[in-house]
C-alpha cells in the first residue's frame, strides 16, 4: 500500500492456548455423540450394504452397456441399408452410375440425409472414384470426381463444394487438382470388397482428410455379371466418443473425475472410443517387412486409471477379450489409486439379423471401468435410514438448547466480533449497540461502543489512512520520517481578520462550514489534511499512502474548493452571512514526511523548503489579483491535465532562486465547448517579450490578451504599467524580467 509511518511492535507475544467457539463445541458434543450411538448400528450393517454393492453395480453396468449398444448399432446398420439402396438403385438404373449429375444428386441427398456419415463413395474398377464428403469443421458438403490418368498413379481430381444456406445445402463452387495422388483400386475397402459378394469392414485407419481414426464398409457392385464397382461409406469414431461423453454419465454427479468410464475396444485391447476424444490416438511401428504403419493405441499405452484397471482386469483373470460372447465382469484393484474398480466387458454387436451379419467382422468389446467408492454412498444412506430415528429423538433434545445458546450467548458475541473488523479497519461509522438479554455481553458491547467514540475523536486529528495502518498491525506511533516528493496546498481566505473583527463569534459557524467543505473535497482526493491554522487549510499529497499523480490530485482539490466556495457565496449572499473568498498555494518537491514532536505528543506533517514555496504562493496570490497559484513542479507534474498559465518568474521572499509561477484556471476533464482559453497565448507571448525588453509589443499583446479574454485581467494590466515604467526608466542591465518579491 505504500504507507509510510515510523512505529514499533507494542504488546508481549501471547502464549497460544486451547479455545472453541460456543456452537462449535456444541455441535461437537452431539457429533461425538451421534458418532458412539451410530458406531454401535452402523458397522454391523457396513458388510451387508458393501455385499449388496456388487449386485447393484453389474446391474446397471449392464443396463450402460446395453444402451450404448443400442444406439452405436443403427449407425453401422444404417449404413448397411444405406449401401443395400445404393446398389439396387444402379442395379435398377434409377440413376445411372455414368452420369455424373445424376449420380452426384444421388449421392448428396443420401449424405445431407445422413450426416453421421463421413464418406459415401464409389469405386471403378478403372481407378476413377467418385464420392460425397461431409465437412463438419465447415458443415460443408463435398462432390469429389477422381478421374485416373493412368501415370503414376495419379488422378484429376474435380471438386464441387456444397455450402449450408437456409437449412439446405446448395452449390457454392468448384475447383481442379491436376495429378493429384489417389488410385482407388489400392484403397483397403476396395480391396477387400472386390473379393467378396457380401459387405465387408475395414480395420480403423487415419483419414488422411482430417486426421481422425475412421473406418469403412464397402460392397461390390455387379452389373450383367460384370464389375462395376465398389459402393463404400466411410464414419469418424469420433462421433461415437462424443456421444459416450455427452450422453454416458456413470455415478449420478456431473464431475467427470468421480464418474465411471466406458470404452470401446477391440481384440487387440487398442482403444476405439472413449469419453474423451482426445485419448483416441494412433501410433507409429515398423512392421515385419520395415515399413512404418500407424495403428491405435493401446489400453495399456494410455496412462488413465480406468484403462489400466480395464487391461489389469483383463490379464489377471484371463478375460478371453478375442473370442467374448457374452456379458463380463471382474473386480479389479488398482494399487495407484488404492481403489476396487468393476470391470466389465460386453460383445458391441450381439443378436445379428442375417442383413446385418457382416457386422461380426467387427471385434469390438465395449468395456466399463467404476471406482466403487462411487457407490460408497449407498452404504452411509442404508445406515443413515436405520439411524433416523435416532437421530430424531437426539436432534428434539438437543435443538432448544441449541437455539438459545445461538440466540443468546453466540449470535450477539459473534456480531461483536465482527464489529472489531471495523475497528481494525477504521470503519467506525458501521459500529452499533448490540443489544442482548445476557448481561456480560451488553457490557462487553458498551465498552466498544465508547472505545469508538474515542477513535472518531482520535481520527480527527491525523490521517485516516496512517490510523488504519497503526491499528491494523498493532504499532505504536515514534518519532522519525523519511523523504518523499509530495505536493502541498496551502489555502487562506481574504480579510479573514477583518471580518471576524467585524462579525465576532457569529463567524464561527460559518467558518465551520466553509473548512468542513473544504476538507471534505481535499479527503475526496485522497489529500491529507496536516492541520488548520485559524482560517488557514495545510494539507498534501503522496503520504501516507504513495499516489503517482499527487500533483493532479492536488490541482484537482483546488480547483473544486474554489468552485464549491462560489456556490457557497451565492448561498451565503441569500442568507445575509459575510461572503468569503480565498487564496490557495500549491508547490510539489521533494520534503520529509513523518511523525514530529515530543515523545508524548506527535503531529504527522512535512518540512521542508517546496512547503515554504507553498505558503509564499499563497500569499502570491495578493500580488497578481488570482486565486490559486502553482510552482513550476507542479505544473510540469500536472500539466497534461490542468489548463494554467505562466503568469510570471519570481524569486520568494528570502530565496534568489527564480521559480516560474502558474495561475490554475481549470481542470482539463472540465473544459467545456465553449471556453475559450485562446488568451493564455497571448498572455504568455507578452510577457517573452516583456521579459525581453521590447515594451511596445508586450503591451500590444497583453492588450489582445485582455481582449480575448473578454473581461479584466489584472495581471495583464499590471505588466502594462511595468511595461511603460521601464519604458521611460529602464531596468539596469542585469535584470531578466525575474520579480523580487520583498515581502512574505
Amino acid at each position: 500500500m505504500g504507507l509510510l509511518v515510523k512505529a514499533k511492535k507494542t504488546g508481549k507475544k501471547q502464549k497460544k492456548s486451547f479455545e472453541i467457539r460456543i456452537q462449535i463445541g456444541i455441535i461437537w458434543f452431539l457429533f461425538l455423540v451421534v458418532v458412539i450411538l451410530g458406531s454401535a448400528i452402523h458397522f454391523p450393517w457396513q458388510n451387508f450394504s458393501t455385499k449388496n454393492i456388487s449386485t447393484l453395480v453389474l446391474s446397471l453396468n449392464e443396463e450402460i452397456i446395453r444402451g450404448v449398444n443400442s444406439e452405436i448399432k443403427p449407425l453401422f446398420t444404417n449404413a448397411l441399408l444405406i449401401m443395400d439402396v445404393i446398389q439396387n438403385t444402379f442395379e435398377s438404373s434409377i440413376v445411372d452410375i455414368n452420369n455424373k449429375q445424376e449420380r452426384e444428386q444421388f449421392y448428396l441427398s443420401l449424405l445431407k440425409a445422413n450426416l453421421d456419415f463421413t464418406w459415401i463413395s464409389f469405386g471403378f474398377p478403372n481407378g476413377d472414384f467418385f464420392g460425397a464428403q461431409y465437412d463438419r469443421e465447415k458443415d460443408q458438403i463435398k462432390i469429389f470426381n477422381r478421374i485416373y490418368t493412368g501415370v503414376d498413379k495419379l488422378s484429376t481430381q474435380y471438386i464441387d463444394f456444397y455450402t449450408k444456406t437456409n437449412n439446405d445445402y446448395k452449390y457454392y463452387s468448384s475447383s481442379i487438382d491436376e495429378g493429384y495422388p489417389y488410385y482407388s483400386i489400392e484403397r483397403s475397402w476396395y480391396d477387400k470388397a472386390v473379393k467378396e459378394i457380401t459387405p465387408v469392414w475395414t480395420d480403423i485407419y487415419k483419414f488422411s482428410t482430417t486426421g481422425n481414426a475412421g473406418l469403412n464398409t464397402a460392397v461390390s457392385l455387379h452389373m450383367g455379371g460384370e464389375l462395376v464397382g465398389i459402393i463404400s461409406i466411410a464414419f469418424e469414431l469420433k462421433d461415437i466418443s462424443v456421444y459416450l461423453g455427452n450422453e454416458i454419465k456413470i455415478g449420478g454427479t456431473n464431475d467427470t473425475e468421480k464418474q465411471g468410464k466406458v470404452f470401446i475396444i477391440n481384440k487387440r485391447n487398442q482403444l476405439i472410443a472413449s469419453q474423451n476424444p482426445e485419448e483416441i490416438q494412433f501410433k507409429t511401428f515398423v512392421n515385419e517387412d520395415g515399413i512404418e504403419k500407424k495403428s491405435l493405441r493401446e489400453l495399456n499405452e494410455i496412462e488413465n486409471p480406468y484403462t489400466m484397471a480395464i487391461n489389469n482386469s483383463i490379464l489377471k483373470h484371463e478375460i478371453p477379450i478375442d473370442d467374448l460372447k457374452e456379458f463380463t465382469y471382474e473386480k479389479y484393484y488398482y494399487p495407484e489409486t488404492g481403489e476396487n474398480y468393476f470391470t466389465t466387458f460386453m460383445p458391441a454387436f450381439k443378436n445379428l439379423s442375417e442383413a446385418h451379419k457382416s457386422l461380426r467382422q467387427l471385434d469390438w468389446i465395449i468395456a466399463t471401468s467404476i471406482p466403487d467408492s462411487i457407490y460408497l454412498g449407498e452404504i452411509a444412506k442404508n445406515s443413515f435410514n436405520l439411524l433416523i430415528f435416532l437421530l430424531i429423538l437426539l436432534i428434539v433434545s438437543s435443538v432448544f438448547f441449541l437455539f438459545l445458546t445461538k440466540a443468546f450467548i453466540a449470535n450477539p458475541i459473534l456480531k461483536i466480533s465482527n464489529q472489531f473488523t471495523f475497528i481494525k479497519n477504521f470503519d467506525l461509522a458501521n459500529i452499533v449497540y448490540m443489544h442482548s438479554y445476557i448481561k456480560e455481553v451488553n457490557i462487553l458491547s458498551r465498552a466498544m461502543v465508547q472505545m469508538t467514540h474515542g477513535l472518531l475523536s482520535f481520527q480527527k486529528y491525523i490521517p485516516t489512512e496512517l490510523v488504519k495502518e497503526m491499528i491494523s498491525q498493532g504499532i505504536e506511533a515514534e518519532i522519525g520520517g523519511e523523504e518523499r516528493e509530495l505536493s502541498i496546498f496551502f489555502s487562506d481566505i481574504v480579510g479573514f481578520t477583518n471580518v471576524f473583527e467585524k462579525e465576532g463569534n457569529k463567524l464561527i459557524h460559518q467558518l465551520g462550514e466553509y473548512l468542513s467543505e473544504m476538507s471534505n473535497i481535499i479527503l475526496n482526493q485522497k489529500g491529507s489534511i496536516d492541520k488548520y491554522i485559524g482560517d488557514s487549510i495545510m494539507a498534501f499529497w503522496g503520504a501516507p499512502i504513495k499516489y503517482k499523480e499527487h500533483a493532479v490530485l492536488c490541482c484537482r482539490a483546488a480547483v473544486n474548493c474554489q468552485r464549491v466556495l462560489a456556490s457557497l457565496r451565492s448561498q451565503w449572499s441569500d442568507e445575509g452571512k459575510p461572503l468569503l473568498f480565498a487564496r490557495i498555494g500549491i508547490n510539489t518537491g521533494t520534503v520529509v514526511v513523518g511523525n514530529v514532536g515530543s515523545i508524548k505528543r506527535l503531529n504527522y506533517t512535512v518540512m521542508g523548503d517546496p512547503v515554504n514555496l507553498s505558503s509564499r504562493l499563497e500569499s502570491l496570490n495578493k500580488a497578481y489579483k488570482t486565486e490559486i497559484l502553482i510552482g513550476q513542479s507542479t505544473y510540469e507534474k500536472a500539466k497534461n491535465e490542468i489548463i494554467a498559465r505562466k503568469i510570471d518568474t519570481v524569486a520568494v521572499y528570502g530565496k534568489t532562486v527564480k521559480e516560474d509561477i502558474y495561475e490554475l484556471l481549470l481542470m482539463k476533464e472540465d473544459l467545456r465547448v465553449t471556453d475559450d482559453f485562446e488568451w493564455i497565448k497571448y498572455y504568455e507571448k507578452a510577457l517573452n517579450l516583456y521579459k525581453q525588453r521590447k515594451w511596445d509589443n508586450a503591451i500590444n499583446l497583453f492588450k489582445k490578451a485582455i481582449m480575448k479574454k473578454e473581461q479584466k485581467d489584472y495581471s495583464a494590466m499590471l505588466f502594462i504599467l511595468y511595461c511603460k515604467k521601464f519604458k521611460d526608466n529602464p531596468p539596469p542591465p542585469d535584470w531578466d524580467g525575474t520579480r523580487i518579491m520583498r515581502r512574505k
